[in-house]
């Protein structure tokens, strides 16, 4: 249990820290965060909401760096998530158009993948919370860096609006491996997509292993067909497959292993077309 709350710290604290990064990297990143609010916030002001999201994001990344600032921080961070849960969940519940611009990047609609990214991220905060309350022990190093990296593997899945956390694996899946400074991985692209068109795409995981902006060709071809993650290079996806060359492909069975790896889409199993 005494891993428990720094995983819990920096779970939240590097969601909310690449948040405030990427709303904060340009006049223009912020300006249309400040349009978004309204589809998610309706009737409150644009300019005061904006900033107080900033604000609050900001507070709980520093409270949260710090042990002796670590329970407040996690109050504020679990208090800030439901709220964006509540947020993303009105325009649900009403069908009205929405666009989530959480993370300074390009508008995606919100969806309940949206709630699903929130929710589990708020027990987390307020479980750290109670694991502090009940345990506050000293932590062992060797522990703290498992749960770090732990926390590093949900934050980098969760920034990219995916909840792929060990219970995407419940069950077959087929994993992607792309790079975007691959010539090699753009040719296989468009082969990958047609090849898994046919599958659930809450079935297939595509990651990206390169720039953000570089990757959006790779995010736009395999979105309709995938749960797309982009990571930066050696990034904690690649690295739990060995850093392979890309492309790869893989089979994932419901146990979280792998039962097929390829160098080609051709040859992943797929159901037949109707």
């Amino acid at each position: 249990m005494e891993y428990v709350t720094p995983a819990a710290r920096r779970t939240p604290g590097l969601v909310f820290l690449v948040a405030v990064f990427g709303k904060l990297r340009g006049r223009d990143a912020f300006r249309e965060f400040r349009r978004s609010v309204p589809g998610l916030a309706p009737g409150l002001p644009p300019a005061a909401t904006s900033a107080a999201v900033v604000t609050a994001e900001s507070a709980a990344v520093v409270l949260l760096a710090f042990e002796r600032t670590a329970p407040a921080g996690l109050v504020l961070a679990g208090a800030v998530l439901l709220a964006f849960a509540g947020g993303v969940h009105r325009p649900l519940r009403t069908g009205r158009s929405a666009t989530c611009r959480c993370f300074g990047t390009g508008p995606a609609p919100v969806g309940r993948v949206h709630v699903v990214r929130n929710l589990p991220l708020t027990a987390v905060a307020w479980g750290g919370l109670g694991a502090h309350l009940t345990a506050p022990g000293q932590v062992h190093p060797a522990g703290a860096v498992i749960a770090v990296a732990a926390a590093s593997v949900l934050t980098l899945i969760a920034v990219d609006g995916t909840a792929v956390t060990r219970a995407f694996f419940a069950g077959p899946t087929i994993v992607g491996l792309f790079s975007t400074t691959c010539v090699s991985c753009r040719e296989r692209l468009p082969e990958f997509a047609e090849r898994v068109r046919p599958v659930d795409a809450g079935r297939v995981l595509a990651v990206i292993e390169g720039d953000r902006d570089e990757a959006e060709p790779f995010v736009t071809a395999l979105s309709p067909v995938a749960t797309v993650v982009v990571e930066p290079v050696k990034g904690p996806v690649s690295s739990a497959f060995g850093h392979p060359a890309s492309p790869s492909f893989y089979v994932v069975d419901e146990g979280a292993v792998v039962t097929a790896s390829l160098l080609s889409p051709s040859g992943l199993p797929v159901p037949a077309r109707a």
